[in-house]
């Protein structure tokens, strides 16, 4: 896959046009989205750059995808919103010729949220306290699409498409998990396997008590020395007992692949 370097924004400019979001509404947002600004600029070295018509495609995608849920309503349906980041992650992932470490960077996610898709950030992801810092427009680890494409990234999208919001952010959100992909992969695997032998417990509880088993194994098992197979017998061992704890039964049997 040829990789790209995409135009950077940087804090002062920023927390500019974070002000401004706060102060409009979601269509001025809208028509005056561009693919370019007066103080964009480029990594020093960069020799493949991301073209303003490609950004433009990428907005027609991204406003497909939201107008397909809801927008520009907003939903307090946190279903139909965890259905836009699954369908937004793919298309992120998908499109964006990113390498991890252009991906890691906060001003290319300052430019594409708030220059490129400044209504859809905050169509998904309201700013009610009219933050000038605020985490989920800002480029940081939390940005509302800079977490999607991290999540297609490590886990893929047969694992991404099967989990919500909550249940992710159990896994993404701790740098000790996610920052080993194969057990971000295993934990979900784990999970998936606890959410079909208990469909008569809650999701969040089911994730939420084998995460906090794994997490206690992080500080004295190597998990990086285990392979992907290794690992899946492991963390499967490790959800189902502690979904067995907290489902309070014995697991009952599970359903055979057609």
């Amino acid at each position: 896959m040829t990789t790209k370097n995409y135009p950077r924004l940087g804090y002062a400019a920023s927390v500019r046009l974070i002000e401004r979001m706060n102060r409009v509404e979601l269509a001025t947002l809208a028509r005056t989205a561009s693919t370019s600004h007066p103080q964009q600029y480029d990594y020093p070295t960069a020799i493949n750059t991301c073209s303003e018509s490609e950004l433009a495609e990428l907005r027609i995608r991204a406003l497909e995808i939201a107008k397909r849920h809801g927008y520009p309503e907003r939903s307090t349906r946190s279903n139909k919103k965890s259905l836009f980041d699954r369908d937004m992650s793919a298309l992120l992932y998908g499109k964006l010729d990113l390498i991890e470490t252009e991906a890691a960077q906060e001003e290319v996610w300052n430019f594409l949220t708030l220059v490129v898709l400044p209504d859809i950030a905050k169509w998904r992801y309201g700013n009610s306290g009219n933050s000038l810092s605020y985490n989920r427009w800002l480029g940081g680890k939390r940005n509302v699409f800079r977490k999607l494409w991290w999540r297609e990234a490590t886990l893929g999208n047969a694992l991404n498409s099967k989990i919500y919001e909550d249940e992710a952010v159990s896994v993404m959100e701790r740098a000790r998990l996610s920052g080993q992909p194969a057990v971000a992969r295993a934990m979900v695997r784990g999970f998936l396997d606890s959410v079909e032998r208990y469909p008569d417990t809650a999701r969040t509880v089911l994730m939420r008590a084998g995460a906090l088993r794994v997490r206690q194994l992080v500080p004295i098992l190597c998990l990086e020395a285990l392979t992907e197979d290794e690992l899946d017998v492991l963390i499967l061992d490790v959800f189902r007992k502690s979904s067995e704890a907290c489902a309070g039964k014995v697991p009952g049997p599970v359903p055979e692949e057609e």
